[in-house]
């Protein structure tokens, strides 16, 4: 009787589990099938960062701010995922200015000056520009680009003639004023 009432209570346990799992899928199945984002969405990019300093980072990194819309409605917690030289890089929401930032790092020798795009896509869109990577490229929801200035190896306001300079002329000054007082 013991090892029945474990067997019963091992069959329950597995049709809980089939029947989790089920639910499971069809939930995949649903979300996945009304994930799509609208068809006409509306993008404003609030902001753009690209990193110019090739003395301080050994990559430059790249950033844009932008709010979404639909039919005129904020687009709030979409998971996003952009694309940009065929690498993907997931999209952040901020919940407090409600605006999306999509932002990746490249090595700065490879980010010559000029405009890069990322195509923005939804987890549905994504889906296939994944399965079709190899033959027809999906469709993205919408382009963002952002104006890249290049490398700079130039951090400093002066030129290093000018620091040079003025390093001279501090350390003649110090040097002459600790003669002056042995004398």
């Amino acid at each position: 009787t013991t090892l029945q009432r474990e067997r019963t209570r091992t069959q329950s346990h597995l049709e809980m589990a089939r029947l989790l799992l089920a639910i499971a899928a069809l939930a995949v199945v649903m979300t996945s099938a009304f994930a799509e984002l609208c068809s006409n969405p509306e993008v404003a990019t609030t902001g753009s960062y690209s990193t110019t300093d090739t003395v301080l980072f050994a990559d430059a990194a790249f950033g844009i701010a932008f709010s979404l819309k639909c039919n005129g409605a904020p687009v709030k917690d979409e998971s996003l995922v952009a694309v940009v030289d065929g690498k993907a890089h997931l999209v952040a929401f901020d919940s407090n200015s409600g605006l999306y930032q999509a932002s990746w790092v490249t090595k700065t020798k490879s980010s010559p000056s000029g405009t890069y795009t990322a195509n923005i896509y939804d987890q549905a869109r994504y889906s296939d520009y994944v399965a079709n990577r190899e033959g027809q490229a999906a469709t993205p929801n919408f382009h963002l680009t952002i104006h890249h200035k290049g490398a700079s190896t130039d951090f400093l306001p002066v030129s290093p003639e000018f620091l040079v300079l003025l390093l001279s002329i501090f350390v003649f000054y110090t040097s002459y004023k600790r003669i002056s007082s042995f004398m």
